[in-house]
């Protein structure tokens, strides 16, 4: 096409630079924002994009106008055993549907009751409905009728790490956050559960704070967000490592971390990616802190007493340790239900060029006499040096003590832990934290709401400023953004509103009159943008809009020549591209009226039918399975189509059938005639150890190749594993078993049992040096791995040696594995609201557009 076919357009306009270098990335907030000018955005906003364009509130400005709650100790009050917690728990999801399904705010009764709720960390036979205690049974019942199945299993992947913290650990450490110099700013909360770090908060510092808390359990998030988000919390639904925050932000990053020796599923390239998550966590929130800001999290022992230092060194290169205390085992048994010792631990990120501190932490040392606890006489315990050289900071005595996996360095503590937690608030160094200077911001930066409709990654625009969708939240990225790549994105946004509002019109009831003014308003939009910007698919636009999940609708509104860089407008532009599909009132023919219950009904509706085709259902029916395009399947007792009814498991619908009467005989002759055809024993491999084999066969092999009549072999199910019982003696005296089928070092038998348990021999013998440690003996497995072969072949040989064994393990074969059928699917008759046949696609010219609306 030649520029003219477009009024002369050049496919970008003079004075903006097309191959500029890449835009900023939306979802990893640069540190400082760029240099901007006001710059007015596209004219003539329409009502399509004002629906897009919430009212843009942060929540400092929440923070301003709601009072803070204030804590209430006695809440959490009497939870001390496994019932009574349960107990509060249901009532606590009880509370949280009601409050949903009214969309509001809980009241002060509710609001006690969410805050009972302590997780599922400490009771995990919630969750065991088959379990042997009646009682939890019943009670693991309750729970699945209370939540939804995706609530179920979120607050069941839960049970490892949800332990929440107990108040008085929490008043303690804000006590310990105040005397750092900490008075407010923005503050992350990356793993809240219900948010008693929160809650715990003084009013004068939320007031003074920017705060965002992440959950990553559904059931817990949603209560953090009935409890906060009324407050100005920007609450999120979701997994730390998936979270889009912008990085060099915040002020304080707490939390009391999960613990575990399992990683995250973080595939970028970071020095603490494959680290477990309690390490994964404290590099994470170096990341997001920004320079002389706090991390302090309250996290396992293995950060600071882990043998490899690799993580601490990489910890150590961006921070210095401002402080630790090590709590002593059974901190947290009251609320969480866990005797797990941990570390408080307070980190300050350094700026560049500020030389680092002392780094005495980073290798571990022995425990001195004086620090171990009465009765301990272990001489090589070793815990972080950091310790060693601060015994105070230890709240308790070392002892050995096991936690239910191996025995380590433990602090016990068989005083007071309040009165241990008051004094230790006295050795935490004052005034470490500097709050940043304060900045006059000349626009909101965060997003509460997200408008209704909108598609997580969308840009939206309100009052002049760029938003980006994530989740129900809108992030407001306006300031890191350059004025060209603003004006861009709102007008590709303005398109992009538009050209919705049109394809919904087009299937909805609007009138021609109607379209036609959307029309105009989608081709003034695109003409006065491509006059300005260039084509939607010249790269500067690529680059500026690529992340919105509706670029692919753009492309498809115009045909651009890559050689010539000149585009034309597609049909849309011009005419209808999409009508909707309107239920049918008649059918003249049995299979339209089957093709019509199936789109409509999914199912073989006979009243649907009858009214179709204007006979009785009876009559409908009793036609379409003369035809054989219906048949009742005796199993569930439901009319099904023959595509449905004649696939799947055939050889178990023939003997259902079969065993339903004479009244299933069109049934019989349908099925019989796409049952698949037997393999032969050629094409039927046998292997030892398939789980299809009956044990007795074995057995038999055995007792007549192996020539062991003493034997028997079973295979368990459950286990999925095989046993041979047999008498050891008479193995070894079997010129079978030790020279034919097997060796000295392992006989037959014993090769039998790898074969079946799929399982490599491997000979080992002691080493001649070192006592405990065994070296492979090459000679004997190599020897063993041969004979283990010859026992298969031989196997697969004597099987088929009898017929009446071989007709036994085919019947077998044939019945489990050759009885399937596919199903063959025919949608030709389907009328899909939105989507487009691919003739009528390329007739139209619409690309995808069809696709962009359906999704």
């Amino acid at each position: 096409m030649s520029p003219s076919s477009q009024g002369g357009y050049t496919p970008c306009l003079p004075g903006f630079d097309t191959e500029a270098p890449a835009y900023p990335d939306l979802f990893a907030e640069a540190a400082q924002p760029a240099a901007t000018t006001a710059e007015a955005l596209p004219e003539e906003p329409s009502q399509v994009s004002k629906a897009w364009r919430p009212a843009l509130q942060t929540s400092a400005s929440t923070t301003a106008v709601v009072e803070w709650p204030t804590w209430d100790d006695t809440v959490l009050g009497q939870l001390d055993g496994q019932v009574t917690k349960f107990e509060a728990n249901t009532a606590a999801i009880t509370a949280l549907r009601a409050i949903e399904e009214e969309a509001r705010t809980p009241t002060a009764s509710e609001r006690t009751t969410l805050l009972r709720y302590t997780g599922w960390g400490g009771l995990p036979a919630s969750f065991n409905e088959d379990g042997r205690d009646p009682a939890w049974v019943q009670r693991a019942g309750l729970l699945r009728q209370l939540l939804s199945d995706a609530d179920h299993d979120s607050a069941r992947a839960s049970v490892n790490n949800s332990h929440y913290t107990d108040p008085l650990v929490i008043h303690w450490f804000w006590a310990l956050l105040r005397r750092l110099g900490f008075q407010g700013g923005r503050i992350l909360e990356p793993s809240a559960g219900i948010g008693h770090f929160l809650g715990c908060m003084p009013a004068e510092v939320a007031g003074r704070s920017r705060i965002t808390a992440i959950e990553i359990d559904r059931v817990s998030g949603r209560m953090l967000r009935s409890l906060y988000a009324p407050f100005g919390v920007d609450v999120r639904i979701g997994g730390f490592e998936s979270a889009a925050l912008a990085e060099g932000t915040f002020d304080l990053v707490l939390s009391n971390v999960p613990f575990g020796r399992y990683g995250v599923l973080d595939n970028r390239n970071r020095p603490y990616s494959r680290a477990s998550i309690h390490n994964w966590f404290v590099g994470r929130a170096l990341d997001l802190l920004r320079p002389g800001g706090l991390v302090c999290f309250i996290t396992s022992s293995y950060f600071l007493d882990e043998n490899d230092a690799g993580v601490r060194a990489h910890v150590a290169s961006e921070a210095d340790l401002v402080t630790a205390f090590r709590l002593p085992a059974g901190t947290f048994e009251r609320l969480a239900s866990t005797s797990v010792q941990a570390d408080l631990v307070v980190l300050r990120k350094r700026a560049t060029g500020e030389a680092a501190a002392s780094a005495e932490w980073l290798d571990l040392d022995y425990v001195p006499k004086g620090m171990l606890r009465s009765g301990c006489h272990e001489q090589y315990l070793r815990i972080n040096r950091w310790f060693v050289q601060h015994p105070q900071h230890v709240l308790g005595q070392i002892d050995r003590v096991s936690n239910g996996y191996q025995a380590v360095p433990t602090a016990v503590l068989e005083g007071n832990l309040e009165a241990a937690l008051l004094n230790a608030q006295a050795m935490v160094p004052k005034g470490v934290y500097g709050a940043r200077p304060t900045v006059p911001s000349k626009a909101p930066q965060n997003v509460v709401s997200a408008p209704v409709g909108a598609r997580p990654g969308s840009f939206v625009v309100n009052n002049g400023r760029i938003g980006v969708v994530e989740g129900d939240h809108v992030v407001d990225v306006h300031d890191r953004l350059n004025a060209t790549v603003r004006l861009r994105i709102a007008g590709m946004a303005d398109i992009r509103d538009r050209a919705r509002a049109l394809l919904s019109a087009q299937l909805g009831t609007a009138s021609d009159h109607d379209l036609g003014d959307l029309r105009r308003r989608l081709n003034q939009s695109y003409d006065r943008f491509v006059r300005r910007h260039g084509y939607l698919s010249c790269r500067a636009n690529a680059l500026a809009f690529r992340r919105d999940p509706d670029y692919p609708l753009l492309l498809s509104l115009e045909h651009y020549d890559e050689e010539e860089e000149v585009a034309t407008k597609a049909a849309i532009f011009s005419k209808r591209t999409v009508a909707p599909v309107r239920e049918a009132t008649q059918a003249e023919h049995p299979d339209e009226a089957l093709a019509l219950s199936m789109q409509w009904k999914g199912r073989v509706d006979p009243d649907y039918i009858g009214q179709l085709l204007r006979a009785t259902p009876g009559e409908a029916l009793q036609d379409l399975m003369a035809r054989g395009m219906v048949y009742l399947n005796p199993e569930s007792d439901r009319y099904e189509p023959a595509d449905e009814y004649l696939s799947g498991n055939v050889k178990r619908k023939l003997t259902a059938a079969l065993d339903a009467g004479d009244a299933y005989r069109a049934n019989v002759a349908a099925l019989e005639k796409v049952i698949p055809e037997d393999l032969p024993p050629g094409d039927i491999a046998l292997r030892l150890g398939a789980v299809w084999v009956p044990a007795d066969v074995v057995e038999a092999f055995i007792k007549e190749v192996l020539g062991l009549q003493d034997s028997s072999v079973r295979y368990l199910a459950v286990a999925g594993t095989w046993s041979v019982n047999f008498n050891d003696w008479a193995a070894r005296q079997s010129v079978a078993c030790i020279q034919e089928y097997g060796t000295r070092r392992m006989h037959a038998i014993e090769l039998v049992q790898h074969a079946l348990n799929v399982q490599t021999p491997t000979v080992r013998d002691p080493h001649p040096e070192k006592d405990g440690v065994y070296v492979v003996n090459k000679e004997e497995t190599l020897a063993a791995r041969e004979k283990l072969g010859l026992i298969r072949d031989r196997f697969a040989a004597w099987a088929y040696e009898d017929a009446a064994r071989r007709e036994r393990l085919c019947r077998i074969y044939n019945d489990l594995f050759n009885c399937i059928r596919q199903r063959e699917f025919d949608g030709s008759h389907l009328k899909l609201p939105g989507f487009l046949r691919i003739s009528a696609i390329v007739d139209a010219g619409f690309g995808v557009i069809a696709d962009a609306v359906s999704a």
